[in-house]
């Protein structure tokens, strides 16, 4: 249900779990699940990176402002 769309809210209520703990024991991550989320987390460090080094910074003691 979650790689399906809905919330954990909404698994849970679905499936009957009443408490976290059981839902939590029974919710295993497939490995192409875990394998999408490595290159989810990839494309956002790198989008990331490409931010920063466009970002300005003050030259120091000079007052002007120079990009990376």
């Amino acid at each position: 249900m979650i790689e399906a769309g809905l919330s954990e809210k909404e698994a849970m209520e679905i499936s009957g779990h009443k408490t976290r703990a059981v839902f939590d024991r029974y919710h295993i991550v497939s490995e192409r699940r875990m394998c999408q989320n490595a290159e989810k987390l990839g494309a956002h460090l790198k989008a990331k990176e490409a931010a920063l080094s466009q970002t300005t910074v003050p030259d120091e003691g000079r007052g002007s402002i120079e990009t990376r």
